[in-house]
């Protein structure tokens, strides 16, 4: 009866996606551009990077495999044309090469220097501007500190987010991200400080939001994100257990790397961001493993974790809110047909402004929407596929005077 139901549901689906189209932009939203590169994969990658650069482009990576190198460059908002900078080996489908603007003319991505991981600065015309003797993951807004850590490490555990050309590398040989995430100075190019695994564990069992009981399983730290004003860090303490992944989101000072708090819930958190400093939003499942759950403000302070109000969507997605007017924006994991859903959540209503078909998997066909807004947050652009290649929709949201309208920010 079980075979017979899942043969069911594969039909079921199957006939839904055939009859929808393989995306939707519902008002007030509207599609500005479908970029995308000839029998390639183009993508932007993880959700806590700006895309857009200058006036009219985005930061692209094109991708023909699993294997090979990634293309990273500018795609014109006009033409649509993708202009490629350089190759690099470093990249996944998740993250990416970290690809990402560094100031107002030059771009930077991680990629090799002969054997040595390095951060390369590029102009928008790909002439090397400069570079930085390690990978990088995130900066804070002013560009004083940057956060790195060992993406061979991350590969080994979570093979979409770290690097397979760093997978036979053990350790990083920069004790700073050996010990988990090393926080440096952008202008000197030097680590001063680290955030220890093994503090964050501590504080994540003192606090009971991961169990003694798993003391012996692998652990690591991924997706370091400063907050709005670059005093604390926040990140994932993944332990990767036999029969199960748990996962607490970690804050720590950004100047020392001293661990302050872990968020205080015994449940599997994933994905997050910063409401304002002091105060994070995350999603916490209500099983691990499981995308169903909901979304919570964590107060770092207070030490006060509260649900989100009714129109969060109860299932997993990736969530951003925006200086410009403060709404928030969230995707979701497929549903029962295979399509995500792209939401504004403006002053208590859930506004669907898009729906995109999913392919299930990993690789390629594990296509997060991952949704980021320009500066003057008019635009979003997302990752999806269909067809068997992924593209970049770029989606304009003041169209039409409706509730996302800058008109009324």
């Amino acid at each position: 009866m079980k075979a017979l139901r899942r043969l069911m549901r594969r039909v079921e689906r199957r006939g839904v996606q055939l009859a929808r189209r393989p995306f939707k932009i519902f008002p007030p939203a509207r599609l500005r551009k479908m970029l995308e590169a000839p029998d390639a994969h183009l993508f932007v990658g993880y959700y806590d990077i700006d895309p857009f650069f200058g006036e009219n482009a985005v930061l692209a990576h094109v991708v023909t495999g699993e294997d090979g190198p990634a293309q990273v460059g500018l795609c014109d908002l006009t033409s649509g044309a993708f202009g490629a900078l350089a190759t690099t080996p470093c990249w996944s489908w998740q993250l990416g090469a970290r690809l990402q603007a560094f100031d107002g003319r030059n771009l930077i991505f991680n990629t090799m220097e002969g054997d040595a991981p390095v951060a390369r600065i590029v102009d928008g015309g790909g002439a090397q501007a400069g570079e930085m003797p390690f990978h990088i993951f995130a900066f804070d807004a002013a560009r004083r500190r940057g956060a790195t850590l060992d993406f061979g490490r991350l590969y080994r555990h979570r093979a979409g987010y770290g690097y397979k050309a760093l997978a036979g590398r053990k350790g990083s040989g920069i004790e700073a991200v050996d010990r988990g995430i090393g926080i440096f100075d952008v202008e000197h190019r030097a680590f001063v400080s680290s955030v220890d695994t093994d503090a964050a564990w501590r504080e994540a069992t003192r606090c009971g939001a991961l169990s003694e009981a798993q003391a012996d399983a692998a652990r690591y730290l991924n997706h370091p994100l400063f907050s709005p004003g670059g005093e604390t860090l926040a990140f994932i303490l993944v332990v990767d257990g036999e029969s199960a992944r748990r996962q607490s989101l970690v804050v720590a000072d950004a100047a020392t790397g001293a661990v302050r708090a872990a968020m205080p819930v015994k449940a599997f958190v994933s994905h997050f961001w910063w409401v304002r400093p002091g105060i994070l939003s995350a999603f916490v499942s209500d099983e691990a493993g499981e995308h169903r759950g909901r979304y919570m403000v964590w107060d770092v302070a207070a030490g006060t974790v509260s649900e989100t109000g009714p129109a969060w969507p109860r299932v997993d997605g990736h969530q951003t809110n925006h200086p410009a007017d403060g709404r928030w924006i969230t995707d979701t994991y497929p549903d029962r047909h295979g399509f995500q859903y792209l939401y504004a959540l403006d002053e208590g209503a859930r506004i669907p402004l898009g729906r995109f078909r999913s392919r299930l998997g990993m690789g390629a066909d594990k296509c997060d929407l991952h949704p980021r807004r320009s500066a003057d947050g008019s635009l979003v652009a997302i990752d999806t596929a269909y067809e068997r290649h992924r593209r970049v929709a770029v989606i304009e949201l003041d169209a039409g005077g409706g509730p996302m309208s800058r008109r009324r920010a």
